[in-house]
């Protein structure tokens, strides 16, 4: 494996995440890039509600994501330790699930390590989830991600 691509959405999981992509890809010696995506629906809505009036800010929402996002990755790398590992956080707008799978293709990676989310909402009842598409999808190795607190519950139900 020569790379591999970690999709983080820096909700709960993310940094254990991080933390697993870089101690997997360090074992391997191989080159990782984590990417996280801007949803366009939630770019878009934001853009919707400022141009009725409300005081929101449609401007720079991106912008300021972009940011949060950028700052939230470097506490979680320099907490995260492994500085022999070169680490870069690629931003994109668009559908989640099509841009990873896109940039997969673009840099011609070996594998993805996503993360896999609890069903605690109605939103996944009528829809796949993004880890869902990239399984369906994905041209090379899916590594599925679970926290230490998901894989307990998991073995208990196995038992």
């Amino acid at each position: 494996m020569k790379k591999i691509i970690a999709a983080v959405d820096f909700a709960e999981i993310s940094e254990e995440l991080i933390y697993f992509a870089l101690d997997f890809v360090s074992q391997l010696n191989t080159d990782i890039m984590f990417v996280t995506v801007l949803d366009e629906w939630d770019v878009y809505s934001v853009g919707k509600i400022s141009s009725m009036g409300y005081d929101v800010d449609g401007d720079h929402y991106s912008e300021e994501i972009e940011h949060e996002s950028i700052e939230t990755f470097k506490k979680i790398v320099k907490k995260c330790g492994f500085p022999e590992i070169e680490k870069s956080l690629m931003i994109r707008c668009g559908r989640p699930a099509k841009e990873i799978l896109k940039l997969i293709a673009e840099e011609n990676a070996d594998a993805v390590i996503i993360g896999a989310k609890n069903r605690k909402d109605l939103e996944h009842t009528f829809e796949l989830s993004v880890a869902e598409k990239i399984f369906k999808r994905s041209p090379v190795t899916v590594i599925s991600y679970r926290t230490t607190e998901h894989a307990k519950k998991l073995r208990k139900k196995i038992h």
